[in-house]
Parts: structure tokens; sequence; C-alpha cells
């Protein structure tokens, strides 16, 4: 099964084709998936979601499965086709986190994925600064 994140992407692709698969039916599933998307930004889970609303009719079901069967999930991913790719030899390199500090220094934390909101410094409640 597809991660979150591929739904989500594969949910957006599908919006602007709506009208040619679903008709006159396009405007309710297209109210359906904007708040659903909505809901995304707003770091709710709305996988399972998703896929009842694709599977509710026959058109946008044969699109996603479609759209799985040609994009290999590592194709989604890194932009690789994976039968011609081939991991290279050895272990990665540490992946060094984006430290962020409190303000007034006594208080550290490490963001481990790109575009991860720090907390606030739980001594002080400041937000967090890159340092």
């Amino acid at each position: 099964m597809p991660t979150e994140h591929e739904l989500i992407a594969a949910a957006k692709m599908m919006r602007p084709e709506l009208s040619d698969l679903l008709g006159a039916e396009a405007p309710e599933v297209e109210s359906k998936l904007s708040e659903l998307l909505d809901d995304a930004k707003a770091g709710h889970i709305v996988g399972e979601s998703l896929v009842a609303i694709v599977r509710s009719r026959s058109a946008t079901s044969d699109w996603f499965e479609g759209h799985f069967k040609s994009v290999s999930v590592s194709a989604v991913k890194g932009w690789v086709d994976s039968e011609d790719y081939e991991r290279p030899g050895g272990l990665p390199p540490p992946f060094k986190g984006i430290r962020y500090k409190c303000p007034k220094g006594d208080q550290f934390w490490y963001a481990l994925f790109i575009g991860e909101t720090p907390p606030a410094c739980t001594n002080h409640h400041l937000q967090m600064v890159p340092g």
C-alpha cells in the first residue's frame, strides 16, 4: 500500500482530471478532496479517507490503480527506476540534524527531518532558533 505522502501526492495529481473522469460528479469529489488535502496540510492523517473517496467511484479508483502501477515507489521517492538502481557500497554517512537552541542558550534540540518545527524551550517557553 502506498504511504500517506504518496496518496496525497497522487490525489493532487488526479484533481485536474476529475472533470474528465467524473463529469457532473466532479465538484462533489473535488470538494471532499479539497477538505482532506487541507486537513493533511494541518498535520492530520488522511490516507484512509482519501482511499475511501477514491474507491467510491470506479473512474477514480481505476485512475489511482493505474497511477501506482505506472510509478514505482522508488521513482516517487527518488526519481530512479527501481530496476536500474544499485545502492552505493558501504554505509551512508551519518546525518547531522539541524541544531536549534533556546535564545538564552541553555537548551538544544535537533531536527531530524527538513521542515520539522522545533518545540518551544521548556525552561523559558521561548521559540528555539537555529544555532
